[in-house]
């Protein structure tokens, strides 16, 4: 495997040994294992340091060190180095920080995470939308009969 191309389910794309292009598909790592990085864990885990070395642990939950996406709890995202919870609805909002759930949009002038919109309304984009389809500036039905 080389980084772009993705290894079967269960399985992770291990670094490339000796200055090489291409790694190998291997087990994803359990709790306790080493690693290089947070890629090299089970989904639910993080590469992080401990006792001079890395291993496969915990993922960091909110204000906690990272170094990428991998590193934080589900619902959080790495910025500037630490992991931040994705706001909920009615919280400010920016293109690298999106909403949990909902769409990112001008309230006001300040960006806030807002109910999606119903079939009909008018929207900007698809995530303004419940269908998730933004058409000719109005949300579409999920499902058109």
């Amino acid at each position: 495997c080389a980084a772009p191309q993705r290894c079967p389910a269960g399985t992770t794309c291990s670094a490339p040994a000796d200055g090489g292009t291409e790694g190998a598909c291997e087990p994803e790592r359990p709790q306790g294992a080493p690693c290089v990085s947070s890629t090299d864990c089970a989904p639910h885990l993080a590469c992080g340091a401990e006792d001079g070395g890395f291993v496969c642990g915990p993922r960091r939950g909110a204000d906690a060190g990272c170094v990428d996406d991998h590193d934080c709890q589900l619902l959080h995202r790495c910025l500037s180095l630490r992991c931040v919870p994705l706001p909920r609805l009615g919280d400010g909002c920016t293109d690298e920080l999106p909403c949990r759930w909902g769409a990112c949009s001008d309230v006001g002038g300040v960006r806030r995470c807002v109910e999606p919109r119903a079939p009909g309304a008018p929207c900007l984009t698809d995530a303004d939308c419940a269908s998730g389809e933004c058409a000719s500036g109005r949300c579409t039905a999920a499902c058109t009969p």
